[in-house]
């Protein structure tokens, strides 16, 4: 189960990387059309919100498996392993918790928007609001099984050895 969110996680952050690519050119266009007097479409702010909402989310549970999320390792080299695993244990267990609560809270928030039938406002086109928020939500949520996982695994891989 852990193999397949780890791909997951891989996937969601290729997609999202080319998602800010694909941005990154399509704004870069529009800003020179317009500059040149050419066609604008009027579409920069919803796309590029729309991106970095989704790559945000999409790309946080691939940066918790690689062990790139920002952290400090000041104490890593002053303390003992053993003592270091439990604060990665400590750690972890907060993440997980923070990652429950951000997943509800984003699915309550979208669950509403569809609720209302709200629109993503300021829009030339109008298109449903909860739309990025579900697909947010679902990059909180493989975050959230990721990070639980990872915190049993340390707490399973801790009480193997005898330290916790």
């Amino acid at each position: 189960m852990n193999d397949a969110i780890k791909r997951i996680s891989r996937l969601l952050s290729i997609i999202s990387g080319f998602t800010f690519l694909i941005i990154a050119i399509f704004i870069s266009v529009n800003t020179i059309s317009r500059y040149l007097g050419g066609p604008y479409s009027g579409l920069s702010d919803l796309l590029s919100s729309m991106a970095m909402a989704l790559g945000g989310a999409w790309s946080l549970s691939y940066a918790l498996v690689n062990d790139t999320h920002v952290k400090v390792d000041l104490f890593n080299s002053k303390y003992p392993k053993k003592i270091n695993d439990l604060f990665k244990l400590i750690n972890l267990s907060i993440l997980s918790f923070l990652t429950i609560v951000l997943f509800k809270e984003s699915f309550a928030l979208a669950l509403n928007s569809y609720e209302l039938g709200a629109l993503i406002p300021q829009s030339m086109v109008d298109l449903p609001l909860a739309l990025p928020q579900f697909l947010a939500s679902f990059g909180f949520f493989i975050f959230m099984v990721q990070s639980i996982f990872m915190t049993l695994s340390v707490a399973l891989n801790m009480r193997s050895k005898g330290e916790l």
